[in-house]
């Protein structure tokens, strides 16, 4: 198995079991009681829209963390996760990726598919939110702001596209992306409906952050957003 695959397949089993369980508190300042279902506090619930959430700390501590956890099967090259997320920035379209801090918290909420086309929202944190703006332009150029929330336009060549005869030059296609700020951290969403749900969500779990990694999906929530399609299993 190469390199790639091995810490891959540890990114992903860790991501499954991390979205599988909701903030633990410290056992030993839980009380000693058993208590019922009904008995637990609403507090861990998700909002109706919300099908899940995932929050880090630190992402470059926990990159560290999960390379040494995969290099117990092979070997892994250290800042090998970190090195990934970078590119990714990079192909995002920021030419100075230092402005993302990936030693201080970051995260995502999964909004009802159902009601948002692309149902995630991020957030991040950055050194500054006008060093963030400068990074990325001219990639992204922002077409208007409104309390808050910018709407930032990129434009790309379309290469997949077929013309008759040579001589034409390829179309422009634009893509969309919506940002607001709160301090130092960066949300970011494809749709302004689904930043302005997601967004003081998120907000809230990364303040409330006591662990390295925190995540909770709610079943009863997907299972109600995809209500017809799991009725019509049975007969499929």
């Amino acid at each position: 198995m190469s390199r790639s695959r091995v810490l891959w397949l540890f990114v992903i089993i860790l991501s499954l079991s991390l979205l599988g369980c909701s903030k633990k508190k410290d056992k030993d300042k839980e009380p000693k009681k058993i208590t019922s279902v009904k008995a637990l506090p609403a507090s861990g619930e998700l909002p109706a829209d919300v099908m899940g959430y995932l929050v880090f700390t630190s992402p470059a501590n926990t990159f560290s963390s999960m390379e040494k956890l995969a290099g117990l099967v092979g070997p892994i090259p250290p800042g090998a996760l970190t090195g990934m997320t970078i590119q990714g920035l990079l192909k995002l379209g920021l030419k100075d990726t230092s402005v993302i801090d990936l030693k201080n918290p970051a995260g995502l909420v999964v909004l009802n598919p159902k009601k948002h086309k692309v149902p995630v929202v991020m957030a991040v944190s950055v050194t500054s939110k006008d060093k963030l703006l400068s990074t990325i332009a001219p990639t992204w150029k922002k077409k208007a702001e409104k309390d808050g929330v910018y709407e930032m336009v990129s434009e790309q060549l379309d290469t997949y596209a077929v013309f008759e005869g040579g001589s034409k030059a390829p179309p422009k296609t634009s893509r969309s992306m919506f940002i607001s700020f709160s301090g130092k951290t960066l949300f970011a969403a494809v749709q302004p409906e689904a930043l302005k749900t997601g967004a003081p969500l998120l907000e809230k779990y990364l303040k409330n952050q006591t662990a390295d990694v925190s995540g909770l999906v709610c079943a009863d929530h997907l299972r109600k957003a995809f209500a017809a399609e799991l009725a019509g299993m049975p007969a499929m």
